[in-house]
């Protein structure tokens, strides 16, 4: 929401060769900063919500081990599927982060330095540069190795299960009382 409120600056009315255009700031040469700031501002919302997750991330580890000792087996459930809904999103949370925080970087540079460009050279840098969330079509790889993980994962947390030996059942009881 407030990177909706922060980008909404983005599409003031401008001039452009004296004619009032309405169209995004970031093809304006004119007033650069009214498309750098809120681009900026975004770029530390997301770096924030980057160290939220990662924080997060800690806290759940930390709590997991505080229970692990503990008698409660719904918290110990709980904890375990936030981790691991953490786990499953990180790869994504990541690269989507990589991608949009480079991208913005590239276009508050470009916006930044305009002035040492031409019109024809600024808005060819503008559309090459409005290319690069395209690059994001990684995903479909993303999404096979992450499957693929997930899949290798729950096939040998099952082997281990399924393995069961009077010693490793005694191992089990003595973990639940314990």
């Amino acid at each position: 929401m407030i990177t909706s409120a922060l980008l909404l600056f983005v599409y003031f009315p401008t001039r452009f060769s004296g004619v009032i255009m309405y169209y995004c700031l970031a093809m304006s040469a004119e007033k650069p900063m009214y498309t750098v700031i809120p681009l900026s501002l975004t770029m530390i919302i997301q770096s924030l919500a980057v160290l939220t997750f990662v924080k997060l991330n800690m806290v759940n580890k930390d709590i997991r081990l505080k229970l692990r000792n503990a008698g409660d087996l719904r918290g110990r459930y709980q904890v375990e599927e936030t981790l691991r809904s953490l786990n499953t999103l990180s790869p994504f949370f990541y690269s989507s982060y990589a991608f949009i925080f480079t991208y913005l970087a590239l276009m508050c540079t470009t916006l930044t330095v305009n002035h040492n460009f031409s019109t024809t050279l600024f808005l060819s840098v503008i559309e090459g540069t409005n290319w690069m969330p395209q690059l994001c079509l990684f995903l479909p790889l993303l999404l096979w190795y992450q499957n693929r993980n997930v899949t290798n994962k729950v096939r040998s947390e099952l082997s281990c299960e399924i393995a069961t030996t009077s010693e490793r059942y005694q191992q089990d009881l003595r973990k639940m009382w314990g």
